[in-house]
Parts: structure tokens; sequence; C-alpha cells
């Protein structure tokens, strides 16, 4: 089996990005509430702490997956997915946040590779 190191660097650098923010907002979910957009905070079904934690695991769990590689396609179209979303609802921050369109691209990039079946 031939490893494919441009399908592994990328995995890995996505899977560092959920990851670092999953555990960094698990030690301090406050910091992260300015990223939620106001319209949601009025609607969150739950308070905005148990959101934000909620968020952290989905986000872990999406590293966690990115790293396994099984259905490759899908875990790099959500992470693509997901960083669009987030950097759409924070337009007014996008000083910060340009460096998502290079991950968008990154996972756009695997998805591509994953659906020609390459591992």
């Amino acid at each position: 089996m031939r490893i494919r190191y441009e399908v592994v660097a990328l995995r890995t650098g996505l899977a560092f990005v959920f990851l670092y923010t999953a555990v960094v907002g698990f030690m301090d979910p406050g910091a992260y509430i300015k990223w939620i957009p106001g319209f949601m905070l009025e609607s969150l079904p739950v308070g905005v702490v148990p959101f934000l934690v909620s968020f952290f695991i989905f986000e872990a769990v999406l590293a966690i997956w990115l790293l396994w590689g099984k259905w490759g396609m899908a875990a790099s179209t959500i992470s693509a997915l997901l960083l669009f979303v987030i950097t759409f609802l924070n337009l007014n921050a996008f000083g910060v946040l340009f460096r998502n369109v290079g991950l968008i691209a990154a996972a756009v990039a695997l998805a591509f590779i994953e659906s020609k079946g390459h591992r």
C-alpha cells in the first residue's frame, strides 16, 4: 500500500485546526462567544456554554474522523462547509478569519482527492 503524503498532510493539517480549537475551547468556552452571531445566540435552545461544549465535541470528533481516514470525502466536505459557515457568519472579522479561505481550499482539495478513491 502506497502512502499518499499529500493526503496525510492535508488530513493532519485540518485535524490539527479542529482539535486545537476544541481543546482551547474546553479550557475557556467563554472566549468563543464572540464568534457566535447575535441571531444565533438569541435562538439557541440551550445556554451558550452547553452549545459551545457540544460544538467543541463535534470539532474533536471531526478531527479524529479526518485522521482516521474512513469516508474521507464526507469528512473533508463537512470540514469545508463548517469553515465556510464560520467565516461567512463572521465576515465582520474577516481580517482575522481570512486564513480560513486557505483551510477551506485545503478541505476541498482533500475532498477531490478522496472522491477519486486515493488513500
